[in-house]
């Protein structure tokens, strides 16, 4: 079960697969492998380092895209 998480994990970090991801973190299991403990934690520190650059991403261009509505109606 485990290794099948950390598995599916990696591939949802790959993808970029942020709702995949929030499932699979809402049913982490009991880790009874200090190896695929590591993995974990590992991949989750990678998933959130993934998710605020999106969040940077996303307010950048959110920025942009209210200076470009500012020029288009003014």
């Amino acid at each position: 079960m485990e290794a099948t998480w950390v598995k599916n994990f990696k591939i949802a970090l790959i993808e970029e697969d942020f709702e995949t991801m929030s499932e699979l973190l809402d049913k982490i299991p009991e880790f009874d492998e200090l190896n695929n403990m590591k993995q974990a934690s590992a991949l989750i520190k990678q998933a959130k380092i993934i998710a605020e650059a999106k969040k940077l991403q996303t307010a950048t261009q959110m920025v942009a895209i209210k200076k470009s509505k500012g020029y288009l109606f003014n």
